[in-house]
């Protein structure tokens, strides 16, 4: 993916080789795994439809295989004024840094719910497990719905413009529906989703080492779509996009977790 993303100047190849990872990962413990088929075979499930997902909104949705992420532009510039690692502007390198902590995150830590769920020799479904399961969908479903909110409303914006370019709100910002209350709900569902795979997890842990190692995955989740892939350039693009209205978005409305809006006296 580094090497495609070289050859056709394209950053975004990392949010699909990060997908395709975990799903082939997946493939491979339900095939080879030790335990009894039906908890591999449910965790793999999950992996599989959420990789999958994130394959195809990438390929048929966005289009990032023709066009370009915006955010990789602004990473561009980061590296390029000497914010990149040890200080290095080389963009090439930058990018092979970044696609492969993502590669082996993925080989180290993301798998390794699949990793001992493959080894559950119980012949019971534990309630854990269920209640993984119950995360998952909840976070599956809030990921979804939120993009579907956010698209529907692009595509009214754009609509509006081509009827009425004088009524059309350039800076106009998404505030309705789950973007009442989190500025970032889909970021939020994928991580229920990781968390769902930790608490599935749960019942197969064998030592205080895999309990610190599975505990770490929402951890190392949370730190990537706010602090590193996600949210953090993210909001940088969207301030410069939309400007003060934005501005008054973070002010008002939770940054990850969902929470009731904030009242801003504008008049203060």
């Amino acid at each position: 993916m580094w090497g495609l993303c070289i050859f056709y100047n394209n950053g975004s190849y990392v949010d699909f080789g990060w997908p395709s990872g975990f799903t082939i990962m997946s493939l491979v413990y339900m095939v080879h795994g030790s335990g009894v088929w039906v908890h591999r075979a449910v965790i793999s499930s999950l992996y599989v439809v959420a990789g999958v997902r994130f394959m195809v909104g990438w390929v048929w949705g966005r289009r990032h295989h023709v066009k370009e992420d915006h955010r990789w532009q602004h990473w561009r510039q980061r590296w390029a004024s000497g914010q990149g690692v040890l200080g290095i502007k080389s963009i090439p390198f930058n990018f092979f840094v970044f696609y492969h902590c993502q590669s082996f995150t993925n080989a180290l830590i993301m798998q390794f719910p699949l990793e001992l769920a493959a080894k559950n020799a119980s012949p019971k479904i534990h309630v854990l497990e269920l209640l993984g399961v119950g995360i998952w969908i909840s976070g599956f479903l809030i990921e979804n719905v939120a993009d579907m909110q956010l698209t529907a409303f692009s595509v009214a914006q754009a609509k509006l413009r081509k009827k009425d370019p004088s009524r059309a709100d350039m800076k106009a910002v998404m505030k309705s529906g789950l973007w009442r209350y989190s500025r970032h709900p889909n970021y939020f569902g994928e991580f229920l989703l990781w968390v769902g795979y930790a608490v599935y997890a749960l019942p197969v842990c064998a030592s205080p080492l895999d309990m610190a190692r599975l505990l770490f995955l929402p951890v190392v989740a949370y730190y990537y779509l706010v602090h590193f892939t996600g949210i953090f350039m993210a909001e940088q693009v969207s301030v410069q996009r939309r400007g003060e209205a934005y501005v008054q978005y973070q002010q008002e409305t939770s940054m990850f977790f969902p929470w009731f809006p904030t009242k801003i006296n504008k008049a203060a």
